[in-house]
């Protein structure tokens, strides 16, 4: 059985002297190469393995600052069903009204900002 990759590099970083050390998570793990710095070799330590599970858990976007927005998803269907839903027709018109009904059903007063991504992969194949 092959060695367990880390998915990530903790590693000694002159170029920020208040914060010597960074915390490298890898592409191949998180879709993009992410990088956080810390002042004390023990702290990237610990936050690596809670990064490695935020990733996890909820993608590598949960790790960016977002304001949320607290706009529900029912708005953004509405304004979807508005501008793009009105111009289909056939097998798309059918598809788009059978997912906005079901997105509609599962998360219509929930604001935006509070889905993640993980609600939303087990609502795709629920």
């Amino acid at each position: 059985m092959p060695a367990k990759t880390i998915p990530y590099l903790i590693s000694h970083y002159p170029g920020h002297p208040s914060t010597p050390w960074k915390l490298e998570l890898r592409a191949s793990f998180a879709g993009k190469r992410i990088k956080r710095f810390f002042a004390t070799k023990t702290e990237a330590e610990a936050a690596a393995p809670l990064l490695v599970s935020q990733i996890r858990l909820h993608g590598s976007l949960s790790l960016e600052e977002q304001k949320p927005v607290g706009i529900s998803l029912s708005a953004v269907l509405v304004t979807f069903r508005q501008h793009k839903v009105c111009c289909m027709t056939g097998k798309h018109l059918q598809t788009a009204r059978y997912v906005y009904k079901g997105l509609e059903e599962k998360f219509g007063s929930t604001a935006m900002d509070s889905i993640t991504p993980l609600e939303l992969e087990r609502w795709i194949h629920s």
